[in-house]
């Protein structure tokens, strides 16, 4: 009966079933960064340069953004010449990984809002205002001439391809170094840590070829793009104006035929290519850094003797155990991050490998979704200290959600000396920085919520359950809390408007 009367049925489901499993894994959007939890509530402001569209809990930090956005837009625009058509912000606030990403195809920008423990004095969402905004500003400069006219036969992807071809990682991340730089009163350019391992780099070992200095090494250990870029950035501003950049720029956008067109603008506004730029800005950095390393008289060091002078080992968060014993989180161009015992001659043992670290690096243009190939390496800042009392270590790592992407949780960990075990202190909890009392009995840590409200807590170091908030505030950051001696005190760092500053709470 079912065949006589529904003669076509069965071929019809046979050819929708194949044509189901056959697109199963096609992408509505080119750059997928993955998904929200679907409970969530949406909100969206528009402006006319900027929609803002957000979880409906981070209401009042979104409003506070709006504005952000919209100076921004006028200041940020300014050096590159550029003014950009409205840009949706995407705001994710349920992953615990401070990062953001800019990108084309859709046109973008999404926002990670928890902030990281070591962030310098500035608010976490101005930063990322003012950094992302600019890559937006410099992918739009690319959208003009021969490749706006791409995009009308390829779309958008014509723009991202014209970008990713011709115009260098280091130059995207430096110019947004250098805006946030100039356009707050913090920003990296602002760090001698930022700087340092290619100052070191550049007076130790001296400059390495532009291809090395870029794409990196298996031998040495090289600085990343943004240390690179800012100084090329910043130095050719310096010396030639930025309009040196809008040139450069221009002729990419015009004639991206022509092969090496940034090479051609570099040439017309500098009279040098890259390479040459390369050169002659960092030995001008290198004649500048020994001036001023005549100028300081060093405390004197002694070498621990058997570390390896050839290999390149990092060393993070030395704790003393005792006069002749060192425990230190250490990193290497061949090996992951590991826990280290180190003694007075330098030898190592290894005492825990830990997973991801709940934090690692600032916003940073590394792909789609969470990428671990980009933490943990040589050079990353890792956000939270360890912290060693009584024979216990504790440190926190990110927990990933086993269904949605776009949320993440950091929990406390403990290694015990006397048993070689770890244990998970807390699961699905948003803390970070833990710091051991000195009896080693609880521990006391940064809590941030979703909405982005700061607490300073104590944890029971046998159950992980909160006992206790010492302080909490929607408008201040509070930073690597740490006891007293004596255990009667607690040290904290604080930023808001005002700066950093570090406060007692007795």
């Amino acid at each position: 009966m079912v065949y006589t009367r529904y003669p076509q049925l069965f071929p019809r489901l046979g050819m929708l079933f194949i044509f189901y499993f056959q697109f199963l894994n096609s992408n509505a959007q080119y750059y997928n960064l993955g998904q929200d939890p679907a409970s969530l509530k949406w909100r969206q402001i528009k402006t006319e340069h900027f929609d803002l569209i957000y979880p409906a809990d981070f209401e009042e930090h979104a409003q506070k953004l709006v504005n952000v956005f919209n100076y921004v837009y006028e200041a940020g625009t300014h050096t590159l010449e550029d003014k950009p058509l409205r840009v949706p912000v995407i705001i994710h606030n349920r992953d615990i990984v401070p990062n953001a990403f800019s990108v084309w195809a859709p046109r973008r920008i999404e926002l990670y809002t928890c902030p990281p423990q070591n962030i310098y004095s500035q608010d976490w969402l101005e930063q990322l205002a003012i950094h992302e905004y600019r890559h937006i500003v410099q992918m739009d400069m690319v959208n003009h001439g021969f490749t706006r006219g791409l995009t009308w036969l390829l779309g958008e992807q014509a723009t991202a391809a014209v970008t990713g071809l011709f115009i260098p990682m280091w130059f995207m991340e430096g110019d947004a170094v250098c805006t946030e730089t100039a356009l707050s009163h913090a920003g990296r350019g602002r760090i001698p840590s930022f700087e340092m391992e290619i100052r070191a780099q550049v007076m130790q070992k001296g400059l390495f070829s532009y291809d090395k200095a870029v794409f990196g090494s298996y031998m040495d250990f090289v600085p990343d793009q943004y240390v690179f870029g800012y100084q090329m950035v910043a130095t050719t501003r310096k010396k030639f104006g930025y309009k040196a950049w809008t040139t450069a720029f221009d002729i990419v956008a015009r004639k991206p035929y022509t092969i090496t067109p940034l090479n051609m603008g570099l040439k017309k506004a500098t009279g040098m290519n890259k390479t040459q730029l390369y050169k002659r800005t960092f030995l001008e950095l290198d004649s500048l850094w020994k001036t001023q390393a005549g100028l300081i008289n060093p405390t004197p060091v002694s070498i621990l003797p058997n570390l390896n002078p050839v290999r390149y080992l990092k060393y993070k968060y030395p704790h003393y155990v005792n006069d002749s014993l060192i425990i230190a989180e250490r990193t290497s161009l061949d090996d992951i991050s590991r826990f280290v015992l180190v003694d007075h001659k330098g030898n190592e043992k290894v005492l825990v490998t830990p997973g991801y670290f709940s934090s690692e690096v600032f916003s940073i243009n590394t792909g789609t979704g969470f990428n671990p190939s980009a933490g943990n390496k040589p050079g990353a800042f890792t956000a939270d200290n360890i912290s060693l009392s009584k024979g216990i270590m504790a440190w926190t790592e990110r927990e990933a959600d086993p269904r949605w992407q776009n949320r993440s949780f950091s929990v406390i960990k403990l290694y015990d000396f006397a048993t070689g075990k770890i244990k998970s202190l807390t699961r699905h909890t948003r803390l970070f920085a833990p710091a051991l009392s000195p009896d080693a009995n609880s521990l006391i840590a940064v809590k941030v919520t979703e909405n982005n409200v700061s607490s300073i807590v104590s944890i029971d170091i046998n159950t992980g359950i909160e006992i206790k908030t010492f302080l909490t505030s929607v408008a201040d950051l509070y930073l690597n809390p740490a006891w007293s001696y004596d255990g009667t005190k607690i040290v904290y760092g604080l930023l808001n408007q005002q700066g950093k500053s570090f406060w007692i709470l007795d």
